[in-house]
């Protein structure tokens, strides 16, 4: 199915710098359920593709209506209308954010009625996922990567998970005139999913960030197929359609500057080229339909599609800036590390209206940063911190065959200040898909060291590489391989995504455009901070606050390596005597749990046997080898 890409902005008055621009203001449920046309709770039975009569291609989707919580829906079925598919023809179009629907999945939607045909009310805000945590809770999800932004009142929105019945319970009261109680929330990032298996068939590794493939940077067509255009670097011509009163040469630099972004990296071979204003009047269609002409249209009605103009006023900004994707893809081809693609014939931005004279929006550049993430969608780049298929119960770090990130110009909601500019992940995407050069890969990187500097944080640190441009990091957790968690433009990174008391293992690998080296060797890093540190021989007088740390910190290392907790003479309460049988246990107990992870293990300095004396080296040891 295809996807529509929702990209809002907002800017209350007096907002922080440090604050995302592009976002919701996040109405209530109460109030989105107001002003939903009907609510329903249905299962997808099946999806099918068609033309509608101004020649665009649309996916429809049946849903079993299993509960009618508002509206005047009263049959067994529902069909919800959104743009994009593949039709019989093998013609196709995508535009990602479209709300996308798996066969036999549940969901709560809202819906709005356009037409005679049902949508989703606001896109990712009227679509509700269930979901369901290992414990056998039952939850309610929406997209939280694409829910950024403020509340009603001004304040960040944090998108929360909700339990199911007390949310459905809620949605049934407030439906029905009443007033409900708001008790249903639960912070998703506590939670324990049973989260879908991954895609594991995207096909050979691409040598530039190893082991990310092209396709696994492009957004779905059909299938597993992304979208690719394969004639560069032969020009594509990019047309306007229109113009935004109020922006730096009335939308003509958001569109150049878009168009520079992704041709000047240096080691692709996209040739967008900007071909000026259409003045024909026939390239009109934008997504709705191929028309032969690749444009970017400006002011254009959207509300087909669900969505209200764009509002702005002196003191701040919302809604949705603007939609883009492949409109039209015929057939496949076979591109970087003998992938297949689909073929992409014709993409389209729409950008919507009430976008006029809003200096607010255009002064700070990131009107320039959304035509240019548009952009990127017509190249057929998914968003950097969803999935491929934007499923809102699957968060693109569950996914080890992505790269994933927070900061890019793809990402689903824009990050202020970049103006147009990409960043590493978008760099990575257009080297992958379109590569255009023969740059060796720089080296190993040596020298990693990574230290926790507080109980939920983890820095690491290695010798720079000469030629690399970026650097992946990786990190193994309990229970948990080996993956990339984030990418650095320099040599050291800052890890705040830990638990206390925790072991992990850390490797690095230096990037550039000629690809990714191996990774390095492992280092590890406990987040257990001990009491006085380092011991000073004939100094520090040693605690039962010592051994105890050190019985944590050896147990998180086991975990880490999937072993059980150890089991120790003694407890390590205030006044206990340190005995040789503690030293011993410790190492032999750290010895089983590093062997196993591949560090080294023995080399003690001293032999501890009984009645030897404890050393202040002897706990140092233990401490320098697990933190």
């Amino acid at each position: 199915m295809a996807r529509r890409l929702l990209l809002v902005a907002v800017l209350p008055a007096l907002i922080d710098a440090s604050l995302h621009a592009a976002s919701f203001v996040v109405p209530r449920d109460r109030d989105l359920i107001h002003g939903a046309d009907a609510i329903v709770v249905a299962s997808a039975v099946h999806s099918y593709t068609r033309v509608n009569a101004a020649g665009a291609i649309e996916t429809v989707t049946t849903l079993s209506v299993e509960e009618s919580i508002k509206g005047d829906i009263n049959t067994d079925t529902i069909d919800v209308v959104e743009p994009g598919g593949i039709g019989d023809d093998g013609r196709g179009a995508a535009i990602p954010g479209v709300p996308r629907f798996r066969d036999g999945n549940r969901y709560v939607l809202m819906l709005v009625r356009t037409e005679g045909e049902w949508h989703v009310l606001d896109i990712a805000l009227g679509n509700f996922a269930f979901a369901t945590a290992r414990d056998g809770t039952e939850l309610l999800m929406r997209d939280s990567s694409e829910i950024v932004g403020w509340n009603p009142d001004g304040s960040p929105h944090r998108e929360r998970a909700r339990l199911a019945a007390a949310f459905l319970a809620f949605s049934r009261i407030e439906a029905a005139g009443g007033l409900a109680k708001v008790d249903y929330f639960v912070d998703a990032e506590s939670l324990d999913l049973l989260a879908p298996p991954s895609n594991s068939h995207l096909g050979k590794a691409v040598p530039l960030v190893a082991p990310y493939t092209a396709t696994s940077y492009t957004f779905t067509i059909s299938g597993s197929l992304g979208g690719r255009w394969n004639v560069f670097p032969s020009a594509v011509n990019i047309y306007t359609v229109g113009s935004e009163p109020g922006a730096p040469g009335s939308s003509t630099t958001a569109v150049t500057t878009g168009i520079s972004s992704w041709d000047n990296d240096p080691s692709s071979n996209v040739n967008y080229v900007y071909a000026g204003a259409d003045t024909s009047g026939a390239h009109t269609s934008g997504l709705h339909s191929p028309d032969g002409e690749n444009t970017v249209s400006f002011e254009q009605d959207l509300s087909a599609w669900g969505i209200t103009p764009f509002t702005c006023s002196s003191n701040g900004y919302s809604g949705t800036l603007g939609i883009g994707g492949i409109t039209s893809a015929i057939g496949t081809h076979t591109g970087p590390n003998g992938e297949t693609f689909a073929t992409t014939q014709e993409g389209d931005v729409m950008m919507n209206k009430g976008l006029a004279n809003c200096t607010l929006l255009f002064n700070n550049g990131d009107f320039n940063s959304a035509v240019t993430h548009e952009l990127g969608h017509t190249l057929g780049f998914r968003h950097s911190d969803q999935t491929r298929a934007d499923n809102p119960s699957t968060p693109c770090s569950s996914d080890p065959t992505l790269e994933c990130s927070t900061s890019a110009i793809m990402k689903a909601f824009i990050t202020t200040g970049l103006n147009g500019a990409l960043q590493t992940w978008d760099q990575h995407a257009v080297q992958a898909v379109y590569p255009g050069s023969s740059v060796t890969a720089p080296a190993i990187p040596t020298g990693v060291h990574a230290h926790a500097t507080t109980s939920k944080q983890v820095v690491v640190t290695w010798n720079a590489v000469v030629g690399a441009t970026s650097y992946a990091i990786f990190r193994r957790d309990p229970g948990v391989a080996l993956r990339q968690i984030s990418t650095s433009t320099t040599n050291s990174y800052t890890d705040n995504s830990v638990a206390a008391s925790t072991a992990y293992l850390y490797a690095v690998a230096a990037v550039n455009a000629g690809g990714s080296s191996p990774t390095s060797a492992l280092d590890l890093a406990t987040t257990v901070i001990f009491t006085d540190d380092p011991l000073v021989a004939g100094v520090t007088i040693i605690k039962a606050v010592h051994l105890a740390q050190l019985r944590t910190a050896v147990n998180a290392v086991r975990a880490l390596d999937g072993l059980s907790a150890a089991t120790f003479t003694d407890s390590a309460t205030p006044g206990v005597v340190v005995k040789a049988v503690h030293i011993t246990q410790l190492r032999s107990d750290l010895d089983a749990a590093t062997s196993g992870l591949g560090l080294p293990s023995g080399g003690w300095t001293n032999a501890i046997t009984t009645g030897s004396i404890i050393r202040a080296v002897d706990f140092q040891e233990i401490r320098n080898r697990v933190k």
